[in-house]
């Protein structure tokens, strides 16, 4: 099995009235299959993230990172839990990203808010 180390840094001067700094780290033991998929989306929403059409185990606990690989613009990458894109759970601006656990059962769709764009996504189920 292999380790994976994610750690996530806040820090700032002038976002709070005192300084922020925080960080986390966590160890995570890979258990199982790691997926990585660059996946091209359009304003027309498509599966994204479904455990039978993955290599991950059905309901098996994984970590899910997601980036939308834009670099300019406002055109966003929808995440929703319904094909119709009316249940949007989050959305990613160019250049952002996410690390999000997912449980394995449950199916992602994702769309654009318009043009297309490219969504990187890592699948890492965990023990």
């Amino acid at each position: 099995m292999a380790t994976l180390t994610p750690t996530l840094t806040l820090s700032s001067t002038d976002v709070t009235t005192d300084t922020l700094s925080l960080s986390v780290t966590d160890s995570l033991t890979i258990a199982g299959d790691v997926q990585q998929s660059r996946i091209a989306l359009t304003t027309t929403g498509i599966v994204v993230l479904n455990a039978s059409g993955t290599t991950i185990s059905p309901d098996t606990r994984s970590w899910v990172f997601m980036k939308h690989t834009g670099t300019s613009g406002t055109d966003q990458i929808n995440i929703q839990d319904d094909s119709g894109g009316t249940n949007i759970q989050f959305s990613l601006l160019p250049g952002e990203f996410c690390w999000v656990p997912w449980n394995g059962t449950d199916t992602w769709y994702g769309d654009m808010s318009a043009n297309t764009a490219t969504l990187e996504m890592f699948v890492f189920e965990v023990a």
